[in-house]
């Protein structure tokens, strides 16, 4: 199963974002907590369509044998989204997966899959597909909430001396790149979830989805 979504979309979204990002998964199995009520189209303040769909579900379409590397993927997502976002034209394709951390609910998401056509080798060579992290809310009059993670409150409280996460700093922009483990990951989101950390869900990276009627 392939899906093929734009560069620009990918920069743009996820790379020169202030989302912050990891190179491991920032759940833990245990944690993994699907939701049915997301799975269909929405379309948010921005005028970019979301379409949620049941991994499960897409894996269960496909009429050919399954490769070993998708059913490699499949046990992992297996209990995840798969989603289609599309703005201006471009679109991009993740793979998401829901979990619970004291009660709160966040999406892991992560690039699925993208077309390296235009690229050349060492454009190719320097993209690293990271994991992103939103928080989730589902509010009253039915739409949904995403505030991605912001990349500048774990930067202020690493200056502060004030947690102690693996990371690394790089390229010009500085962008901070988690290093640590999911295990230390969940960990750290345990902590940071009941912590007093003032104003510490703002983001600039924020989403509210209405439900298309379809």
């Amino acid at each position: 199963m392939k899906a093929k979504y734009s560069i620009t979309l990918i920069v743009l979204l996820l790379l020169n974002s202030c989302a912050l990002k990891s190179l491991q998964p920032f759940y833990i199995k245990s944690a993994v907590s699907y939701q049915e009520n997301f799975i269909g189209k929405w379309q948010d303040t921005d005028e970019g369509v979301w379409e949620v769909k049941a991994l499960k579900d897409e894996f269960e379409k496909e009429k050919n044998p399954i490769s070993k590397e998708d059913k490699q993927t499949f046990e992992q997502y297996k209990e995840g989204y798969f989603i289609s976002y599309t703005k201006d034209d471009k679109n991009g394709t993740f793979l998401a997966m829901p979990f619970k951390v004291n009660n709160e609910l966040f999406i892991d998401f992560v690039l699925f899959d993208y077309d390296t056509k235009s690229l050349n080798k060492l454009v190719k060579a320097s993209i690293i597909e990271t994991h992103t992290l939103a928080k989730v809310n589902f509010l009253k009059n039915g739409n949904v909430e995403l505030k991605w993670f912001d990349e500048d409150k774990i930067k202020d409280l690493l200056d502060k001396n004030q947690l102690k996460i693996k990371h690394e700093e790089l390229g010009l922009n500085e962008t901070l790149l988690l290093t640590a483990s999911s295990d230390e990951l969940y960990a750290f989101l345990k902590k940071y979830t009941v912590s007093n950390t003032k104003d510490k869900w703002e983001t600039d990276t924020e989403f509210i989805l209405s439900k298309v009627d379809e």
